[in-house]
């Protein structure tokens, strides 16, 4: 995976999870990331680790799977793995768990949810 700066992240998350969405939408039925990287054609060695923008910045930081470099605010009260986590550790409550958690066939809020995760605010961070 080349390396990603900040803005590289954001707008890969971004157009990711917004193509989730989309796709969602127009199919009915849950669309998964392994999809994403298919249907464009991104090479095995371009996508991230977790299929994760994020993780992969994260970790490409050198501070490991710390979460601390992750651009975004997951509304999480974790301080790490908070795409995971809402309320405490491995409790399973993050959006993204609770996006991985949705069946196919719940479209409509496998899509909301894809558009919450796209539009998550951004944390402060060192550009």
């Amino acid at each position: 995976m080349r390396t990603l700066t900040i803005q590289d992240t954001i707008s890969l998350h971004r157009t990711l999870w917004h193509w989730i969405e989309q796709k969602t939408l127009e199919k009915h039925v849950k669309v998964e990331l392994e999809e994403y990287f298919r249907e464009n054609h991104i090479p095995s060695d371009e996508i991230p680790n977790s299929k994760n923008y994020c993780c992969e910045y994260d970790e490409q930081q050198l501070t490991g799977w710390s979460c601390e470099n992750c651009p975004f605010d997951w509304q999480s009260n974790c301080e790490v793995s908070f795409c995971y986590d809402k309320e405490k550790s491995f409790d399973n409550n993050g959006l993204l768990k609770q996006w991985d958690a949705i069946a196919n066939d719940d479209w409509k809020q496998a899509a909301k949810l894809a558009r919450i995760i796209a539009e998550l605010p951004e944390r402060e961070h060192k550009i």
